[in-house]
């Protein structure tokens, strides 16, 4: 199904949130504030994304696992019919 070799859905994900990333920083430093303003939304951004960054390895598990169980049960009812 993949027709590039070392291209995955995680180099997207990557690559969307790092381009995310970039935007968000190019809005806040050409937004019209003093330094000062710039300066501490940017720092509650960074507070933000790490707080983020915390939760996002737990949701991912989570995410797998309900996932996982979906798919075993949806197999065990195929098995059985």
């Amino acid at each position: 199904m993949n027709d590039r070799p070392g291209f995955s859905g995680t180099h997207m994900l990557l690559a969307v949130l790092g381009g995310a990333a970039a935007g968000a920083a190019v809005a806040l430093l050409v937004a019209p504030r003093s330094g000062r303003e710039t300066r501490a939304a940017i720092g509650e951004y960074v507070r933000d994304g790490k707080e983020k960054a915390r939760n996002f390895p737990p949701a991912v598990k989570a995410g797998a696992n309900a996932a996982r169980k979906a798919f075993v049960d949806v197999m065990n009812e195929e098995a059985v019919v």
